[in-house]
């Protein structure tokens, strides 16, 4: 795997920019016996972008990298956290359980008990998706509309953070009114999981101000737009390998978007999309099921990854038994 942060690039080929210092002198590459070459895309928008493109093979999961890059910038805007920390607030049965199983459930996304949140994303696609319009193919809007108006897809797992430690907002919503507790993780140390599968695991920020989530939308309905252009003139389009594609790339927006009254949450979210693993990830993962809500765990995606817990915060209301925790004391405190 190769990665370039330069040019927010991750695969399986050196970074494809000219004369990039983690690319390749080589003007072609060769993949199973098939010319793979750098393509310049983006001089329309005034965003050039390279990206590898496979002689005789279609290009449609190029445009879901390239809208991966609008998704890396979102995750590049400074962070509020104080501490560099992630915390993720719940109840104290689901503490406890926690630090014996030492996993996390990621739910469903379909399962949210809000099921505004994904409405949110939604409403946002659509009528960015209606506004450019004008400017797009008729196979473009065709794609488009399959998206915004087809039943959500499968298996996209999610799991929340904030980057704040002192928020009443999550103290009394998720701790249930402090009676509960904060696990204080470091996310660097999470790299050996989203190793496991770069291209399906992935950190990333919740957008909350619309023209940012516009943003995200916008970015994939432009890079569709120019791929299936590119296609058409290589006589290899497909309208089905498109949409599905792009179908897949859409079930990783939605969870990024909340309405902008939540921007008190600042949440960071564990995004697992089984469907994009260029590994075995999806035909290893159990995924589980109590009623209404089906779930994975950091464990099942990567079996004896240990959850990187630097302490854990007791609520001022947390009326329990610390001694029967499963932690250090050493790393219990108590707000």
């Amino acid at each position: 795997m190769h990665f370039c942060e330069a040019h927010i690039y991750s695969g399986f080929f050196p970074c494809p920019w000219p004369e990039c210092a983690n690319g390749t002198r080589a003007e072609d590459l060769e993949l199973r016996g098939k010319r793979v070459f750098s393509q310049r895309f983006g001089d329309i928008v005034g965003q050039p972008v390279y990206a590898w493109i496979i002689d005789g093979v279609s290009a449609a999961d190029r445009a879901s990298q390239l809208t991966r890059r609008a998704i890396a910038q979102v995750n590049g805007a400074p962070s509020v956290a104080d501490d560099g920390f992630l915390y993720h607030f719940t109840t104290e049965p689901a503490l406890r359980s926690i630090l014996t199983t030492d996993e996390l459930w990621l739910t469903d996304y379909r399962d949210f008990s809000d099921k505004q949140e994904i409405q949110e994303g939604q409403t946002v696609a659509d009528a960015t998706f209606r506004h450019l319009e004008p400017e797009l193919s008729v196979e473009t809007k065709r794609i488009l509309a399959t998206l915004v108006n087809a039943p959500l897809s499968e298996g996209v797992y999610v799991a929340c953070f904030s980057m704040l430690k002192d928020s009443p907002h999550h103290w009394t919503e998720y701790a249930k009114d402090a009676s509960g507790g904060a696990l204080v993780m470091n996310p660097l140390s999470f790299g050996p999981l989203l190793a496991r599968d770069p291209f399906a695991i992935q950190f990333t920020r919740v957008a909350y101000a619309w023209d940012v989530k516009a943003g995200l939308f916008a970015s994939l309905a432009v890079w569709l737009e120019e791929l299936v252009y590119f296609d058409k003139k290589r006589g290899l389009f497909d309208e089905n390998v498109y949409a599905d594609e792009m179908t897949q790339i859409f079930s990783e927006l939605l969870p990024m978007c909340k309405d902008v009254s939540f921007l008190r949450e600042h949440e960071v979210r564990l995004v697992v999309t089984p469907a994009q693993a260029k590994s075995d990830l999806a035909a290893n993962l159990y995924v589980r099921s109590i009623p209404g809500r089906r779930y994975i765990t950091t464990r099942g995606v990567l079996p004896g990854f240990s959850l990187p817990i630097e302490k854990v915060v007791l609520g001022p209301s947390f009326a329990g038994d610390r001694t029967t925790l499963n932690v250090a004391p050493v790393k219990l405190e108590q707000m």
